[in-house]
């Protein structure tokens, strides 16, 4: 089972408990990137596969997901960009 948690303190702090994958990897990232905005308690690795962490409260976004509807051209003109990528990335490899 997977868990996420948001606690907010104020205006301008929360703090999120997590033991998902995506949230703890996207919160590492941002902790390595605004080392001076996010503030680890506590990593995984050091406390059963969950993450603790505070970081500023306006960074929190709730959205619904957003679907596109595309042709059956539009969705070939995609497979075609992603397989020249990764031709491209594989020639870049080697």
């Amino acid at each position: 089972m997977f868990e996420t948690v948001l606690e907010y303190f104020d205006d301008s702090e929360c703090r999120v408990y997590t033991n998902e994958r995506k949230t703890i990897n996207r919160v590492l990232g941002f902790a390595e990137e605004y080392p001076d905005k996010v503030r680890l308690l506590n990593e995984p690795k050091d406390n059963e596969g969950y993450l603790n962490a505070y970081f500023p409260r306006d960074w929190v976004v709730i959205r619904p997901k957003t679907t596109r509807e595309l042709t059956e051209e539009q969705r070939q003109a995609l497979r075609d960009r992603l397989n020249s990528y990764r031709k491209k990335a594989e020639t870049e490899d080697e």
